[in-house]
């Protein structure tokens, strides 16, 4: 099966759902520009990582929003040892995820796009935001 054609992704209220992709599925949607999920409990992350990985680095190069609603469990984009790349990325917005840590500090996002968590809007240079945890928000 092939996922190159896919555009968007929208998954609302899967409470057994553990991730999104395998590593290898995700390296295969090129066109992916808008990722979506909702209210599933036990989501951990985007992208899980597989003991056979052999990149150094995934590139989404379409995606431009990425939005994540009450997801009580998020930790990570992903987790594996592979470095992101996110060159298209206009948007990210969270809201009820107060673990988050969505990047980590190696990948790669552009230096300015918007940002929203729980309804707050900020500019300027996001990425520090978004690859720290959001305790501030949680308490």
């Amino acid at each position: 099966m092939s996922f190159s054609f896919l555009k968007k992704v929208v998954v609302q209220g899967c409470p057994r759902l553990r991730y999104l992709f395998t590593f290898s599925v995700a390296k295969k949607l090129v066109n992916l520009k808008e990722i979506l999920v909702e209210q599933c409990e036990s989501l951990k992350e985007i992208v899980a990582k597989e003991e056979d990985e052999d990149e150094n680095e995934m590139i989404f190069m379409k995606l431009e929003y990425l939005t994540l609603i009450s997801l009580d469990k998020f930790e990570s984009f992903y987790t594996g040892s592979s470095t992101l790349s996110f060159p298209s990325l206009r948007r990210v917005w969270v809201e009820k995820c107060f673990s988050t840590k969505i990047f980590r500090r190696r990948d790669k996002v552009p230096p300015k796009f918007r940002v929203a968590i729980d309804e707050i809007r900020y500019k300027g240079d996001t990425k520090s935001l978004i690859t720290q945890q959001f305790e501030e928000e949680a308490s």
